[in-house]
């Protein structure tokens, strides 16, 4: 049993217990009355009033039962709880994880059933709000002081749901609140939350008289806590940097032998010979220790196209002995897969779905149902069609004739000028364009309707995004857009520019940088109501660029990028959760809407280069993003509005092993996961002593009362 303000108790007694009893001592003074019959005697000699010290102490039975009322308030004051839950520190950091492998349901209910990992947890982050010692109306610094806690969630990304504080109601309430997500786990960012609570440790160099601060050094605070709740399916544990004055806690949820068998993996590829034949490949892993057998739906526009029986090999466990924590990284989940093959020209959304054999039920014995579905959006089979408008160039041709493209055809500027004439520029996918610009058929961009790549020219006029302010002489590529579909995976850093262009862009005239230089923008991307187009402030043949393999991975890229109506095909349409799902429009797109898989409806905004965005997306499915406008080569039409289908998958095999880990490793040490239940907590005596002195103030009044009547 402990005490939270036994001091304050103590003094209230040091003064009440005394005063009482000194009443008791108080002698009655006699006074003369006249009566009219001794029938009255005994109300008048009752010990009304006292008014004269001092008598003798009686035996008194009121005495008793308020020494007994008097005493109870007292311990009352001081606070006396059982201690169920020894609580060193005054301040704690709740952390809970709410990625998808918490919400595996292998977690008994009491009723006979199982539950989530993440309601576990949060019953057991409840036991632990309750067990914090409250503060009193009388605390002082260092004296009666309440604990203080915050609430964290986290899984890919992190979130204080409750900063400090001591209201017991407001941290339940945060944590009733945590939802689960299918998102990937990752502790990195809750634990930069975290240090960031902490007091800063200064070092000063006395030699130089110099400070020195870091983010590593916020963990000069002894009384700080952590508490985490998780399955210890964390893949990013060497971040978890806990100052060595810490206590950090691990609350293991859920059993270390769950099973589960998911979907890891799933791709489409058309045949490069005959573009309208369609390989679905599906990857599966199982984590247990026994083949395991499950049938794989494949569905095409929420219709059953084909279902193949599979075996997924066994999981290799690890050898006896050693340590928990590198025990249960040292298995090793098996690994297989199956192919459907399908004869589809057109474009589909694709579902892909375990279940049980001969059963339209999920695998016997899977705790884990989030990846035993995945989606894809496929694209229409389509090889594009490019237009090379050049006076000649060797590395171009060459890159052109080694891409998947149903053609491509030549021709000089004036062949080129002669289709824009006649309308039929827009026959071709794409439009390269060499160092040449076309003067016929131009729209505010400064280029004729179409997708373009602009080599070494710059599309300019009156109102066009883009301006030339001369040359901008040799330089070399300082940033660029990695993020970008045209520069993802891209090096340019070898790259050198004997020559280049000055370029400005126009405040809101739709352009954007993807690539800058030493001294302004080497790569552009230029997007209006009627052009998209990437242009170059410099040609390769004035740079080194084509001695340098991304060349070819960027001239590759540009070409499927625009040849795909802003689209980056079957990759750009799926995303895991805790990502955001980002894509251009149509620039004419108005009353944007995306619909969620829960049934839910979000509005949208288009930015000014066309791009919409949104997330993070925290639940696995299919997210339906319809419009208003235009629409793209593969988009389709829904209730009269342009749609366009995302899918967000979790195809994380980390996250799909649902062995939950004893021990976690820190970079410090192993840290054994602390036996606690939802029944643990320190429990409050003090209502019930209350109770307990209110029954005798009852008794007491009744006593009282039967003395005094005549």
């Amino acid at each position: 049993m402990t005490y939270l303000t036994p001091i304050l108790a103590g003094v209230a007694a040091a003064i009440a217990i005394p005063s009482l009893i000194i009443l008791y001592f108080l002698k009655l003074r006699r006074r003369n009355v006249e009566i009219s019959t001794t029938l009255l005697w005994k109300k008048a000699i009752q010990d009304l009033q006292a008014n004269a010290p001092f008598q003798r102490l009686r035996r008194n039975i009121l005495l008793l039962l308020q020494l007994l009322i008097l005493g109870g308030m007292l311990f009352a004051i001081a606070q006396p709880q059982i201690s169920r839950i020894a609580l060193d520190s005054q301040r704690h950091i709740i952390l809970i994880d709410r990625s998808a492998s918490m919400s595996s349901k292998d977690e008994p209910d009491g009723r006979g059933g199982f539950r989530s990992r993440l309601d576990a947890a949060k019953e057991q982050a409840l036991a632990l709000v309750a067990s914090l010692r409250e503060g009193s109306a009388f605390a002082t610094a260092g004296v009666g002081g309440g604990d203080e806690a915050m609430v964290i969630a986290f899984d890919a990304s992190a979130a204080i749901l409750q900063n400090f504080t001591s209201d017991k109601a407001r941290l339940s309430d945060a944590i009733r609140a945590i939802q689960p997500t299918d998102a990937r786990t990752s502790i990195e960012e809750a634990l930069r939350l975290v240090r960031a609570q902490g007091k800063q440790r200064v070092i000063t160099d006395t030699g130089s008289n110099s400070t020195i601060t870091s983010e590593e050094l916020f963990s000069d605070d002894n009384d700080l806590a952590l508490h985490l709740w998780s399955d210890g399916r964390i893949s990013d544990l060497s971040a978890a940097k806990p100052g060595p004055e810490r206590t950090f806690e691990y609350h293991q949820v859920g059993k270390a032998e769950s099973g589960n068998v998911a979907i890891t993996s799933m791709r489409a590829e058309r045949s490069f010979d005959d573009p309208k034949e369609l390989s679905i490949f599906v990857g599966l892993q199982n984590n247990e220790a026994l083949e395991r057998a499950v049938d794989v739906e494949l569905r095409v526009n929420d219709t059953t196209a084909q279902i193949r029986a599979v075996l997924v090999p066994k999981a290799t466990m690890p050898i006896q002995g050693g340590d928990a924590a590198s025990a249960a990284s040292a298995i090793t989940p098996g690994v297989g897969g199956t192919v459907f093959k399908l004869d589809r020209p057109e474009a589909a959304l694709i579902q892909v779905t375990l279940r049980q054999p001969s059963s339209p039920e999920s695998p016997a014995g899977d705790v884990l149902a989030t990846d035993n579905r995945a989606w894809l959006v496929v694209p229409p089979a389509k090889r594009m069609s490019v237009a090379l408008v050049s006076d000649g160039d060797l590395f171009l041709e060459s890159l052109l004739s080694v891409l998947r493209l149903s053609k491509v055809d030549t021709m000089t500027l004036a062949q080129f000028e002669k289709l824009v004439s006649q309308g039929k520029s827009t026959d071709y996918d794409v439009v390269v364009l060499d160092r040449v610009l076309p003067k016929v058929g131009l729209t505010p961009s400064g280029l004729p309707p179409g997708r373009y790549i602009v080599y070494g020219s710059i599309p300019t006029g009156s109102e066009a995004p883009l301006q030339t302010t001369g040359e901008a002489g040799p330089q070399g590529f300082l940033h660029w857009n990695r993020e970008h579909p045209v520069l993802d995976g891209a090096d340019l850093d070898p790259v050198t520019i004997a020559s280049s262009r000055q370029v400005s862009i126009a405040p809101g005239g739709g352009a954007v940088t993807l690539a800058t230089g030493d001294k302004g923008p080497l790569i552009l991307e230029v997007t209006t109501p009627d052009t998209h187009a990437i242009v170059t402030a410099f040609h390769p043949l004035d740079s080194t660029w084509p001695w340098n393999v991304s060349y070819v991975v960027v001239g590759a890229s540009m070409v499927s990028y625009m040849g795909e109506g802003f689209e980056q095909g079957v990759a750009a349409r799926m995303v895991s959760p805790g990502s955001v799902i980002s894509d251009r429009l149509p620039s004419d797109a108005k009353d944007i809407t995306i619909d969620l898989p829960g049934n839910e409806r979000e509005s949208l905004a288009l930015s000014p280069d066309a791009r919409v965005t949104f997330g993070p997306v925290g639940t696995a499915g299919v997210y339906r993003m319809t419009w208003d406008g235009s629409m793209g080569p593969s988009d389709i039409t829904v209730g009269g509005r342009a749609a366009r289908y995302f899918t967000a998958n979790l195809l994380d095999g980390a996250e799909s092993d649902t062995h939950a880990a004893s021990t976690i490793a820190l970079p410090n040490k192993n840290v054994e996961a602390v036996a606690r239940t939802s029944s643990d907590g320190n429990r409050p005596l003090w209502p019930w002593i209350l109770m307990g002195a209110l029954a005798i103030i009852m008794l007491e009044w009744f006593v009282y009362n039967r003395k005094v009547q005549v």
